[in-house]
């Protein structure tokens, strides 16, 4: 379970000796600079998105829809099969198929990698990058930017490209590109930042899923 939502994340990739060779790119940090302050200044963010895994040598393709909700070190993440509540201290990874939730320590998780609270300031720690060029994406002039882990030991991606909207300064696409040609895509259809959310988004309350399976690993 926790393998498939780590996918989502964009962390299952493969590393690459190509990113050891990358000095660090002064246009590509002023604009994530900018990013991270405009980002850091939000209260909370909630965002939609689609996922999409394409891997042309496997002859496969598929797409997901989801959703993120941020508030501080508090999220909720829903994909189509899976859902994962934080409230900060504890998290539950529910699944829709099976109708059962998985109850962790949010620090545990937090060693895991899953971790949406970091989505769209994750260049800021442990990354090269590089600006690689302008462009338009559904009529909307963006900047393309590269990101290169600096420590390949334990990564499974080599790459990590970010299309961040010029005018409003969000994160507009995510490509996480691995190791046999896989890509992992995360396109942002929607971006709302400000929101009020109320705690009880953060929490997993089993009285709305009849029959849950409660599995407490604490």
């Amino acid at each position: 379970m926790k393998k498939a939502i780590a996918c989502v994340l964009g962390l299952v990739c493969v590393v690459n000796a190509f990113s050891q060779g990358v000095d660090t790119d002064p246009k590509a940090k002023a604009i994530l600079d900018k990013l991270s302050a405009k980002t850091k200044g939000y209260s909370s963010i909630t965002a939609s998105f689609n996922y999409i895994l394409d891997n042309k040598k496997a002859n496969l393709k598929a797409t997901q829809k989801g959703s993120v909700s941020i508030k501080g070190q508090k999220y909720k993440l829903a994909l189509d099969e899976y859902m994962i509540l934080n409230n900060g201290a504890t998290a539950w990874t529910y699944s829709k198929e099976t109708n059962e939730v998985q109850i962790e320590s949010a620090a545990e998780v937090s060693k895991n990698g899953l971790n949406p609270n970091e989505i769209f300031t994750i260049w800021e720690k442990g990354f090269k990058y590089k600006y690689e060029k302008e462009t338009t994406l559904n009529g909307v002039k963006c900047d393309i930017i590269k990101l290169f882990p600096k420590d390949t030991k334990g990564k499974n991606y080599h790459t990590i490209v970010l299309t961040i909207n010029k005018g409003k300064m969000q994160v507009q696409q995510v490509d996480v590109l691995g190791k046999s040609g896989e890509i992992y895509s995360y396109v942002v259809t929607k971006f709302a930042p400000n929101v009020a959310l109320t705690e009880a988004e953060f929490n997993f309350d089993k009285t709305k899923y009849p029959g849950v399976d409660v599995i407490d690993n604490r």
